[in-house]
């Protein structure tokens, strides 16, 4: 973007001003800086790759602790999972007895006790709750 302003601002200046040749080395500065950034990043590169040919055994010995450390974790979960999935079905399960126990203690409330107070309704149901246990 820059170069481009610059490139403009050069057809505009005379042939052998002392603006064009600023201009000019403000381009060539512009070119330059690009191309010490695309070394760094090419040097970057090539170490990596140099280290990855290097020391191959250092670069397996970590790929091989992972592949430990993830089958000892799947070992752990294949253990767990059906673990957990029976407390699920047996948790369900209670909590389907509760609903039933539940609903069938307000049924008997409402069909012993018709009161017409709600806070006498609920202790009704309380005591009886606790005679049947």
């Amino acid at each position: 973007m820059i170069a481009s302003q610059i490139l403009i601002a050069l057809c505009c200046v005379g042939s052998d001003s002392p603006k064009k040749w600023e201009l000019k080395s403000c381009i060539l500065n512009l070119q330059v800086e690009k191309l010490k950034d695309l070394c760094l990043k090419q040097r970057e590169e090539i170490k990596s790759l140099k280290n990855a040919i290097l020391f191959p055994d250092v670069m397996n010995s970590q790929l091989q602790e992972l592949l430990e450390k993830q089958g000892s974790e799947l070992k752990q979960a294949k253990v767990v999972i059906p673990a957990l999935q029976q407390q699920v079905f047996s948790l369900t399960g209670q909590l389907q007895t509760l609903a039933e126990d539940l609903a069938e203690v307000h049924i008997t409330c409402i069909l012993v006790y018709m009161p017409s107070n709600c806070c006498h309704l609920s202790h009704k149901c309380r005591l009886l709750k606790l005679d049947t246990d």
